[in-house]
């Protein structure tokens, strides 16, 4: 499973829809609070307010892709640009099957198309 992440990793930073990828990274939810002493930051969320700080925007931009890149590393839930790449790293179609929404089903296939191949992840109720 290591190697598998890895090798996720590797792809998305040198595939060549990369950037595309990239341009999909929703605007960071930081949490900053005004106290008596100065600015309060939340510490679960210090490295993304480190990484807004950044004032050049395509430095933030790298700064937030290489943050996204490092929580999938270390297992945080898959959104639809992890989904989407992972379609086009393997080069097959992933179907989602939501069990809070049963007959809500996210069909994703390759930009080239649909795959003769197809993940199925979650269950049907």
């Amino acid at each position: 499973m290591i190697k598998l992440v890895n090798n996720f990793i590797t792809f998305l930073k040198t595939n060549d829809q990369a950037q595309q990828y990239r341009n999909f990274l929703p605007e960071p939810q930081v949490a900053v609070q005004q106290n008596t002493t100065g600015m309060d930051i939340d510490h679960k969320n210090y490295k993304d307010a480190q990484v807004e700080c950044i004032q050049d925007p395509n430095a933030r931009q790298n700064a937030r892709w290489e943050r996204y890149l490092e929580c999938l590393k270390h297992g945080v839930w898959a959104d639809n640009i992890a989904v989407q790449s992972l379609s086009e790293m393997l080069h097959i179609n992933i179907r989602v099957l939501n069990t809070i929404t049963p007959d809500y089903i996210i069909n994703v296939q390759t930009a080239v198309g649909p795959s003769q191949h197809t993940l199925h992840l979650g269950r049907k109720q």
